[in-house]
This record gives structure tokens, sequence and C-alpha cells, in this order.
């Protein structure tokens, strides 16, 4: 007479499972509910996009003495009304700003030489994007090229999603929806820094 030998235990589990899911024909399994978005990262998308079309003026803050916006104005406006905050809350100097996270956890930084990459495939809708060039300016250092040259901020918008970006341009003297590599290629950017408003940091400095 021949011996049976038992089952481990996760052999014989699966096996009744298998054994239920005959008898009973197979179950489709509850679809798991898509990430809520996060109400403010919703109040902040939908102030800025209501500003198209505001003119840009440097320093505007949409105040009778700080009239228009410029690029900073719109992203802090934004993210003031989605907290209930001011925008006299955020630091103009960036290296500070993304210091205290002010906007959110920085979560990628790119830098080029000459053509900008394409859109790279993490960014999120929401995303601050900090754009640097080369300009010779008695600023802070925010990165480096491949090759070393300096990049000082010169711009911040905000990415919406496939491909496009918001911001308060003063070439087009408004405030604008754009191709984000138009922008980038256009305007001559070499580095871009993105920060992500309520959001957690998914790659290291």
């Amino acid at each position: 007479m021949r011996s049976v030998l038992p089952l481990p235990v996760s052999c014989a589990a699966a096996c009744l499972a298998l054994a239920g899911l005959l008898a009973g024909g197979l179950q489709a399994q509850p679809a798991v509910p898509p990430a809520k978005a996060d109400p403010r990262l919703e109040r902040m998308l939908a102030w800025a996009e209501a500003r198209l079309g505001t003119e840009y003026r440097f320093g505007g803050r949409l105040t009778r003495r700080l009239p228009g916006l410029d690029c900073l104005g719109l992203i802090f406006l934004a993210h003031a009304r989605a907290v209930g905050g001011s925008w006299r809350d955020y630091s103009v100097v960036p290296s500070r700003m993304l210091r205290l996270r002010q906007l959110g956890p920085e979560v990628g930084r790119w830098a080029w030489d000459e053509a900008p990459p394409p859109c790279p495939g993490d960014l999120r809708r929401g995303d601050v994007l900090i754009l640097s060039w080369p300009w010779e300016i008695e600023d802070e250092v925010l990165q480096r090229t491949p090759a070393g040259l300096a990049l000082r901020s010169a711009h911040v918008g905000l990415y919406l999603g496939a491909g496009r970006c918001l911001h308060a341009s003063p070439f087009a003297g408004r405030v604008v929806i754009e191709p984000l590599e138009a922008l980038l290629r256009e305007q001559g950017y070499l580095g871009m820094i993105a920060v992500r408003p309520f959001g957690a940091s998914t790659h290291g400095r």
C-alpha cells in the first residue's frame, strides 16, 4: 500500500480555494477604486486655470498696488487659495522655498546642455515646475548642466498633464497654457525642478 504524504499547508489551502471556485463558479473580484484627488490640489488647479488670460505684470499679486500676475504670483496665490493662506507666506528665494517645502516636496530635477529631453513621464498633474536659465546675475545657482554650466531660477509654471504647462508668461504678456516641451525649447531653459503640492516625494535629491 502506497503511503500518501501530507500536503504543505500553503498548498492545501490553495487546493481548497481552487475547489471552492470550481464548485461555486468563478467570482469576479471587486475593482479597486482609484485614489481620490486631493481636494486642495483641485482647488489650486481650478483657481489657476480660471486666471487664463490675466495680464502679466512683474511682481503682480492681483492687488491694487500689485495688479496683474507674474509667474510666482500665479503659483503662490493658487496654492494659498487651496490652503487658506496668503501669498506673503511664500519665499521668492527658490532655495529657501524648496528647503522649507512651502509648495511641497521636490520630486525630480533635470538639466541638459542643448535640446531639452522629452517631457518626463513621471510628472503629475499639479506639479510646480521651476525652470532655470544660464543667465549672469547675482543670484544663487540652483542646478548645473551635465557640462557644468551654472543655472539660476528664471520662471515657474504649473503642470496640467498631457504635456501642458499653465504659466504667467512675460513673453505672451498673459497667463497661458502651452506645450511644456515647446516652452523649454523656445525660451532656452536648460534645467527644471519639479515640486509636488500635497504629495509625497518620489525622488531623492
